[in-house]
């Protein structure tokens, strides 16, 4: 879960890089929380920059290559703790504030949100067209849909709907330099070069920064209900 160069890491304070991004983005977009928001390790403080649309991350991103910072991206910060330790960075980039849906057709069963749409706002609004994004990732309702994508978390549902990969159609991504690109289209029937999104799904934010994310949609089940059988021992259940 960490984008960086190569080169030699330099030391600066997560003061100068909070100046830095302030004097360059504003200071709303940047805070210095204490305690255990956003905790990597051991840090007392750290470095959290919020961008709100996709061209200010990838600005955030150009800076912080040119500087040689390392980053960590993050959604709403409730499963920094996957994937392997952080042993060095000196920022986090969180995507909760660029939390639009950008695009929602509901006779075309797709849909485009960015990063920081939670999966519980918008299956909300989908339950009003009798549809919804078949994903249940695990933790809180606070997880985003682009960390649900970037850690491909799923639950029960995996059995009967598939996982996060079957659903992302396509993605606009920011590289460690700054740069977009985009992989797959904003129609199911899309099937031009390398689907390179079923890559970027549990890639944990290792390779880029999911920015804006492409589903297909399913309607909706008439009903929804649940059966559990008893038993004393596991064969019994079993036969």
């Amino acid at each position: 879960m960490e984008i960086s160069s190569a080169a030699a890491v330099p030391h600066v304070t997560p003061e100068a890089v909070a100046q830095r991004l302030a004097e360059a983005f504003g200071a709303d977009r940047v805070k210095q929380p204490h305690g255990n928001a956003f905790r990597l390790g051991e840090e007392e403080t750290r470095v959290i920059a919020y961008p709100h649309n996709i061209e200010e991350l990838s600005a955030m991103m150009k800076l912080a290559h040119e500087a040689n910072w390392r980053v960590a991206p993050a959604g709403a910060g409730t499963w920094l703790e996957m994937g392997n330790a952080i042993a060095q960075f000196h920022l986090i980039v969180s995507t909760a504030q660029m939390n639009r849906v950008l695009e929602y057709e509901p006779a075309d069963l797709t849909c485009s949100v960015e990063a920081g749409v939670t999966l519980r706002e918008f299956n909300l609004q989908a339950a009003e067209h009798n549809q919804f994004l078949p994903l249940d990732p695990f933790g809180d309702e606070k997880a985003t849909i682009g960390a649900t994508v970037a850690t491909a978390s799923y639950g029960p549902l995996r059995a009967g709907y598939g996982t996060p990969r079957d659903w992302l159609v396509g993605c606009r991504v920011v590289h460690a330099d700054g740069t977009i690109t985009t992989a797959g289209g904003k129609v199911v029937k899309n099937v031009a070069g390398y689907d390179l999104c079923k890559l970027y799904t549990g890639s944990f934010g290792t390779l880029v920064i999911l920015a804006e994310l492409y589903f297909k949609m399913r309607a909706l089940p008439r009903a929804d209900a649940t059966q559990v059988f008893y038993a004393d021992d596991a064969a019994t259940l079993c036969s």
